[in-house]
């Protein structure tokens, strides 16, 4: 018998695709992505793939759910659905570390 998965992070997806708040969600993210417009953002625009306020969206929600280093972040990321990933502004892949 598989071992069950004992990661929050998936309680918390889960719990977040059940949320009947979406429409108010999607609103205080979207305020919240312009908020961060405002972070100035010191990499090289050279190779840059996804915009820094999507990226800073998504380390928040991730530590909101529990990630508490760069690769819990990035695996909190990998197990989002795409539908919670394009609502923080990250259309395509996934960020990796």
């Amino acid at each position: 018998m598989p071992a069950g998965t004992v990661s929050p992070i998936d309680l918390c997806l889960d719990q977040l695709a059940r949320s009947s708040r979406v429409v108010v969600d999607d609103m205080r993210m979207s305020e919240l992505l312009v908020a961060l417009e405002e972070v100035p953002d010191p990499r090289a625009r050279r190779g840059r793939r996804y915009r820094l306020p999507s990226l800073i969206a998504v380390a928040l929600c991730a530590v909101a759910a529990g990630a508490r280093s760069f690769y819990a972040i990035a695996d909190w990321a990998a197990a989002a659905p795409q539908k919670v990933l394009q609502r923080r502004g990250i259309r395509f892949r996934v960020p990796r570390p």
